[in-house]
């Protein structure tokens, strides 16, 4: 069966924040070895959508809590929501995992990338086998990201300089 589920979200102070359209092509799920209605998997899809909101809780301004919203979301898409990015994984590490992924996911089927889904020592050992092959794509990453970064360090220190 497939759901759509349509969420806005809004900070109680801060305003609008950003909107979500899920859609899922849900077979059967179960809790406790019973299915459950449609109703129930539609009502744990709309919960799970929860933590987008979650991530903008405590925001202190509009722009804070829609960059929460849009790193949470980001997340999300990546397929990276959960994985670690304090201490435990560089940044190397996770730009591979990303770059990696999203390839496998468009070369493999729907079942064969599963095994890679949640398997990040799966996801490297993939990359170890095709290193020259994929080193350049994650080397060019890194570089857009701290491209990226030196844009926002740049439009962040002219701000200071504006007279308002």
């Amino acid at each position: 069966m497939e759901y759509n589920v349509k969420r806005a979200f809004e900070h109680k102070t801060n305003g609008a924040i950003g909107a979500v359209h899920l859609v899922a092509e849900v077979g059967k799920v179960t809790i406790g070895g019973k299915e459950l209605p449609s109703r129930s998997v539609e009502y744990l899809l709309t919960f799970a959508l929860q933590s987008l909101q979650d991530a903008y809780a405590g925001a202190k301004s509009n722009e804070q809590a829609v960059g929460l919203f849009d790193k949470k979301l980001d997340a999300l898409i990546a397929g990276t929501i959960g994985v670690r990015t304090g201490g435990g994984t560089s940044e190397l590490e996770r730009v591979t995992l990303q770059v990696v992924r999203a390839i496998l996911k468009a070369k493999l089927t729907e079942d064969a990338f599963a095994a890679y889904k949640e398997d990040d020592d799966k996801v490297l050992e993939a990359f170890e086998k095709n290193k020259a092959k994929l080193e350049p794509l994650v080397t060019e990453r890194m570089e857009e990201l701290a491209k990226e970064r030196a844009r926002k360090a740049k439009l962040a220190a002219n701000a200071g300089e504006l007279e308002l």
